[in-house]
């Protein structure tokens, strides 16, 4: 039973529950897309301010977004496919379900096999907050810094680099000292931090969303959530199996507190 298979049987996951906090975004994205600063529409058509007036609506509508000629505007790549790498990002029935959960939901925790674009995804919905909504700023932990900005260069400057080159023009991001991705437009970012880089930036001010990316894999996983629960607008784990270290066991217990009721989270479980 895949994940699409869970999170379609069971709605109640793509709505809040009583007393539970989600992000509201629509107030900021409306405000800031619809911005009468004449700057920010400079060099486009009526037709891609309609395209972007469309994509800034929801994150599903980004990354499956198409230009005024029809063709894609994001893309993946499959470095197994030597032919074709490049590739629309899909449009599988779960992962709209768990965009859907991402966008509405504050913490959540995705337990998934490999090959199931999970990641892809999820550094996507980060790519449409930082591409749309102003002031964001969002932290990306990795047990090591080089694949944490090695994961934003794949996820993210790779797609943007695809894009139509209104668009590239329209919504600039560039690295700045290998660790940090900005949006000039939007003057939003995303840091790549090592395990206790994010431990420290949870402890010392707030953040738009933390990304805990292989949660399973780092040591710290345990310390890295409980700093940034409370300073963080939406925190999310995700990570493949793994057993035998503290990162692993923390996320089995955090995932039984939720299923015993005390947690409160979303838990988007994938297995093939």
């Amino acid at each position: 039973e895949g994940l699409g298979h869970r999170l379609l049987a069971n709605r109640s996951l793509l709505t809040p529950g009583p007393g539970k906090r989600f992000l509201s975004l629509s107030f900021l994205q409306q405000r800031f897309i619809t911005s009468k600063n004449p700057k920010e529409a400079d060099g486009l058509t009526s037709a891609q301010r309609e395209l972007v007036a469309h994509w800034s609506a929801h994150p599903w509508n980004y990354l499956t977004g198409k230009d005024t000629d029809g063709r894609p505007i994001y893309f993946t790549r499959d470095e197994k496919d030597s032919r074709a790498p490049l590739k629309p990002f899909p449009e599988f029935e779960y992962l709209q379900a768990y965009i859907e959960v991402l966008h509405q939901r504050r913490a959540i925790c995705v337990d998934k096999a490999r090959q199931m674009y999970m990641s892809t995804a999820t550094l996507g919905y980060l790519d449409w907050q930082c591409s749309f909504l102003p002031g964001r700023r969002w932290i990306l932990s990795k047990s090591k810094e080089d694949e944490a900005t090695e994961m934003l260069q794949d996820k993210i400057i790779a797609p943007h680099a695809e894009m139509p080159d209104w668009l590239q023009k329209w919504n600039p991001v560039k690295m700045r000292n290998t660790t940090r991705l900005v949006y000039k437009r939007t003057k939003s970012y995303i840091l790549a931090a090592t395990q206790n880089v994010a431990e420290r930036s949870g402890r010392g001010g707030t953040a738009s969303g933390v990304l805990i990316d292989e949660a399973a894999f780092q040591d710290q996983f345990e310390s890295i959530w409980s700093a940034c629960e409370p300073m963080a607008g939406k925190l999310i784990a995700i990570t493949t199996a793994n057993l035998g270290n503290p990162g692993a066991e923390a996320f089995k217990h955090l995932i039984k507190d939720d299923l015993e009721g005390e947690a409160g989270f979303t838990q988007a479980e994938a297995a093939e």
